[in-house]
């Protein structure tokens, strides 16, 4: 029996790197009312757990052979632990902390250098240089004149930081000092002039192994922060994305990919991989194939699984909403009324 749990603070715990972390409210009260959201996935003889609502029963809990959890963190790793979970079922607290340090945005950095070499520069675009000092952060900016400073751990649309003067000015130099004694690192990229958001979802398997699953096509806010998925067919994505980028390109990327991943896999880590990539303006079109890697369940793996079930009219738009004091998951027959599912 799998235990699934929705912990959509795993981001904010990776970036905390704290057992004891508190997550702020709007992040307990996502998780207790998109608690079963699992079921949107889970097989017939899975467990949906509700941490922050209830424990697990003694029967459940030593039937259980396997933990998929929305993402792993410290906090997550606390929390099983002491719901009485052996052992045998869960990363160390050092597994979790080569983890934590392996699946930061500086993995964007080791698979965009992998995907150059392999596919060359006139392919794809895309850059992403770790700075650990402001001096770097200054040298770099100078060269791209236009950067977005990223932390390395932080949630949907939070830790990006915008630096459009000449230099950086002192509110740049202010917030990445918080960010380089908080987390170590700031990770500075060019600014790129965006057409669309995309993604390639994969599953990594026990044996370090990465298969593909699907492609996601997704909304962000201006400030990137997650808007919703398109549910719909596999040919209409690649259509879609066919406007700008031919296949055999895509195909490419995508073997690229499944290659670098396997080369920084993780050892104990089974489970969604999702690679956020962008199409851009220029020279024409082009894609930029790793923009960020969530090594955790994501909105787009979801929504494959929507299009997967053939419950749904294609297409639609997948949101998750705040409306009258809680969250809701919701899928919207595109040029229909919401529809609310969970």
């Amino acid at each position: 029996m799998r235990l699934l749990v929705f912990n959509p603070e795993n981001d904010l715990a990776l970036a905390a790197n704290d057992f004891h972390y508190t997550p702020p409210a709007s992040a307990i009260s996502m998780a207790r009312d998109l608690r079963d959201l699992p079921r949107l996935w889970a097989k017939p003889d899975d467990y949906v757990w509700h941490h922050y609502d209830s424990d697990i029963p003694s029967d459940i809990l030593h039937s259980i052979t396997e933990v998929q959890p929305w993402g792993w963190s410290p906090l997550l790793l606390a929390q099983l632990r002491k719901a009485g979970l052996a052992d045998s079922l869960l990363p160390s607290p050092l597994q979790m902390a080569e983890f934590r340090n392996a699946t930061g945005r500086e993995l964007s950095q080791k698979l965009l250098h992998d995907l150059h070499y392999d596919l060359g520069n006139t392919a794809i675009t895309g850059m992403a240089v770790r700075c650990d000092s402001l001096d770097q952060i200054h040298t770099v900016h100078t060269q791209f004149g236009h950067s977005i400073m990223k932390a390395p751990w932080s949630g949907s649309g939070r830790g990006i930081h915008p630096v459009t003067a000449p230099s950086p000015t002192e509110k740049d130099k202010a917030w990445a000092a918080r960010c380089l004694q908080r987390q170590g690192y700031v990770m500075l990229e060019p600014f790129y002039d965006k057409v669309m958001d995309l993604a390639f979802e994969f599953w990594q398997h026990h044996d370090g192994s990465v298969s593909y699953e699907g492609l996601s096509l997704f909304q962000t806010t201006a400030g990137g922060v997650y808007a919703g998925n398109i549910v719909c067919s596999e040919q209409q994505k690649e259509d879609t994305i066919g406007r700008y980028v031919d296949s055999d390109t895509l195909l490419k990327v995508r073997n690229a990919l499944i290659i670098a991943l396997q080369r920084h896999t993780h050892t104990f880590y089974s489970g969604p991989i999702g690679v956020d990539m962008m199409v851009v303006r220029q020279d024409g079109y082009k894609l930029h194939p790793c923009v960020e890697v969530n090594v955790r369940m994501t909105m787009g793996y979801l929504a494959l699984q929507l299009a997967h079930n053939g419950h749904y009219k294609f297409p639609s738009l997948f949101q998750i909403r705040y409306t009258n004091g809680s969250y809701q998951a919701k899928i919207t027959p595109i040029g229909t009324e919401n529809s609310t599912f969970c």
